[in-house]
């Protein structure tokens, strides 16, 4: 369909349901003036005052215009903890700590919590083949009571499968 333009007044054709412009040249045009939606307006007094304030680098009074301030120990979260972090949990479920002295952590200094628990009650670091099994299955509980140690991999598929043959027996 053909339309004409409000503000330069040259007919135009467009797709749109309702077109009042034909560029956006001629919709900024539009907005000066009398039009402006903040034609006629000014800044109150505390408004300035804080503006100011604000280029300058100063704690605002102005509640939400926190983001300014260059004092940057201020603009943190509330957890932050100088950027490490003691304890995530890992995309398995199994929860890590941040320990970067460790000589089997990952590439960000983190080992597994179960593993930690285990090597303390051994008394010794654990090979990398060694396997820490969770017995109720929860692998965030780790409770010594909770953890078994099986020398491979093949060690403790085999003693599960076992037990696993036999509960099915039971029910």
């Amino acid at each position: 369909m053909i339309y004409i333009c409000l503000t330069c007044k040259k007919e135009f054709n467009s797709h749109n349901s309702n077109p009042k412009f034909c560029s956006r040249s001629c919709l900024g045009k539009s907005r000066t003036g009398t039009n402006n939606s903040f034609f006629g307006r000014t800044h109150s007094q505390v408004t300035k005052q804080t503006m100011s304030l604000l280029k300058k680098g100063k704690t605002s009074v102005v509640k939400g215009m926190h983001w300014k301030i260059k004092d940057t120990s201020k603009m943190h979260h509330k957890s932050w903890n100088k950027g490490i972090i003691k304890q995530q949990i890992v995309k398995n479920g199994y929860i890590a700590i941040y320990s970067p002295k460790h000589p089997n952590k990952t590439e960000r200094g983190y080992v597994r919590e179960h593993r930690l628990v285990m090597e303390k009650q051994i008394g010794r670091l654990l090979r990398s083949e060694e396997v820490v099994h969770h017995i109720n299955g929860n692998k965030q509980d780790n409770r010594i009571e909770n953890l078994k140690l099986y020398s491979s991999n093949k060690e403790h598929k085999q003693i599960e499968h076992k037990n696993r043959k036999k509960h099915e027996r039971i029910c």
